[in-house]
């Protein structure tokens, strides 16, 4: 082993990185990640993998996968979570629609509008769901689809509103001439995680992936 480790380091680190990332992720900030990472790594290959948050932090508990970016609001003692980027929800409307004009709106005071729901929030909407509960409401879905431009085309159509990450959904929201007003509640700003199952086990070239991942966020190359 050690003798492998030595080779890797004199003739430059090899392997291949296994990462499990959400959505919300992927769309915001992952394939950046990686091309940065794959430029300066040329013998470093990475297989990327889309779950949902849960699923990213099975993965890891596994072992089907070295690395994985999915939301905090998922538990697992089970592996270690770095806290890393975030992003905020809000509601996504027509143009035309009466919440148009605000500049932040309650989640309580989207409950009187059929909503779009997204699927790969699951997490998220049974937050949403208990919120409205909590109010004696409660969501009522014209629609649920499964991806991000899916969601915005029915906003778009203006069959309903939609719960969704702003940053997410930015390239979607200008082509289709959308307004996105965020949320005022705790929950609406939400926080990306890191997880490994222990960041001292990891391969080398996992290892440096991971530092590539957090370092970013010191660095402004990425956005």
């Amino acid at each position: 082993m050690m003798q492998e480790d030595l080779s890797e380091f004199s003739t430059g680190v090899r392997g291949v990185v296994r990462v499990m990332a959400n959505i919300s992720s992927i769309v915001e900030f992952v394939p950046d990640l990686i091309a940065s990472f794959l430029k300066s790594n040329e013998k470093i290959s990475v297989v990327l993998d889309e779950r949902v948050s849960s699923d990213v932090v099975r993965g890891i508990s596994d072992g089907i996968a070295d690395i994985g970016i999915c939301r905090d609001f998922v538990g697992g003692t089970e592996v270690q979570m770095t806290p890393f980027r975030a992003d905020h929800f809000g509601v996504v409307v027509h143009g035309d629609h009466p919440l148009a004009t605000r500049t932040e709106v309650a989640f309580v005071d989207t409950l009187d509008c059929q909503q779009i729901g997204f699927s790969a929030n699951a997490a998220l909407n049974s937050l949403m769901r208990r919120v409205a509960e909590k109010h004696g409401r409660q969501i009522r879905y014209r629609a649920n689809v499964s991806t991000f431009d899916a969601a915005c085309r029915l906003v778009q159509s203006n069959l309903g509103i939609a719960i969704l990450p702003i940053e997410a959904i930015s390239t979607y929201r200008i082509a289709y001439g959308l307004c996105a007003i965020p949320l005022l509640d705790d929950w609406a700003a939400r926080q990306f995680v890191i997880c490994v199952q222990h960041v001292d086990r990891l391969s080398l070239a996992a290892r440096r992936f991971f530092d590539h991942v957090v370092g970013s966020m010191n660095r402004s190359d990425l956005g």
